[in-house]
Order: structure tokens, then sequence, then C-alpha cells
């Protein structure tokens, strides 16, 4: 099963998204059975960093849903 999830978090400042909050939610996901496949970034115009998209994947078909 695969899942693509939006990860949009952002410093309140920079307007930059939040890394170490990325990086802590990968490890939810990772801790819940599922494993990043690709992480991919989404730019509006002039190429600004809006958001990521992460591709998530596992083998357990009655695995949880992903909590977000």
């Amino acid at each position: 099963m695969q899942r693509v999830v939006e990860f949009r978090k952002k410093h309140f400042w920079s307007g930059r998204l939040n890394l170490d909050a990325l990086n802590t939610q990968l490890d939810k996901y990772r801790e819940q059975g599922w494993r990043v496949v690709t992480i991919r970034p989404v730019t509006a115009t002039f190429g600004v960093g809006g958001s990521c998209l992460v591709l998530l994947e596992n083998d357990d078909e009655a695995l949880q849903p992903v909590s977000y």
C-alpha cells in the first residue's frame, strides 16, 4: 500500500519549511510501520518552496491509516 502526504509546516518568521518538524514527522511514520520512498519539494512561483510531498509505503494491508 502507498500513501502520499503533503507536509507544509513552516518557520514562523522566515516562511521556510521546518525541517526539524519534517524529520520528527518522518520518525513517527517509521514507528507506525511506514517506509519513506521519496520526498519531493513543491514549489510556487519563482521556485519558492511551499511544501514537500512524501511518498510512504508499507507491505501490511491491515496497517492503520497514516495519522497526521
